[in-house]
């Protein structure tokens, strides 16, 4: 149990458990951990040096590894070299600005070498001494967001390409009837 005091020094009190296969938790940790299981979201609690204390069973999928073989290694080394120097950074600004949450974008890899785009909500929370003492995070995958949007994004270049490139004349009108666009052939007329 951490005795927590925010940036404004309101104060929280915080329970971090650790799975109990003796099955002694309440009712209420067996709910909240079959809610946070539950989840197709990564969730994640590290320590203030930045290591896993605690993920649930999404770290399988996005990591390649099992909750316990996370427990105790740093949260950066799932991090490819270009996208942990701007993390890294991030974190830094956040907890030199003793921020209380932030959010993030950045890509995951696997044991297995797959790549996962993730969006990061981070919570930070700081102990009495004013230092950072751990942060909870939740992680959404967003691969085929980003898949989706890529596709999409070559998709109206090739549009884009077709309309300005076409020998045929096309125009754009708007609802009144006004040129809103018009690729060179029609201009050329």
């Amino acid at each position: 149990i951490l005795r927590l005091r925010k940036s404004s020094g309101t104060e929280r009190w915080l329970i971090s458990w650790h799975p109990n296969p003796a099955g002694t938790a309440s009712g209420a940790i067996s709910k909240f951990r079959e809610f946070v299981e539950g989840t197709n979201d990564l969730i994640t609690q590290v320590d203030r040096d930045g290591n896993f204390m605690y993920v649930n069973d999404v770290a399988e999928d996005i990591f390649g590894l099992s909750p316990s073989e996370c427990v105790g290694q740093s949260a950066f080394s799932f991090l490819p070299p270009d996208d942990r120097d701007r993390t890294q950074r991030w974190f830094e600004q956040l907890v030199g600005d003793r921020a209380a949450r932030g959010s993030i974008e950045i890509r995951q890899v696997s044991r297995n070498g797959s790549v996962h785009d993730m969006l990061w909500t981070c919570n930070l929370h700081y102990g009495e001494d004013g230092e950072l003492a751990l942060v909870n995070s939740i992680a959404t995958n967003i691969t085929e967001r980003k898949h989706a949007e890529e596709a999409l994004q070559a998709s109206e270049k090739r549009f884009r390409n077709l309309f300005e490139r076409s020998p045929l004349a096309y125009q754009s009108l708007d609802a009144d009837g006004y040129i809103i666009e018009a690729n060179q052939a029609w201009i050329d007329l």
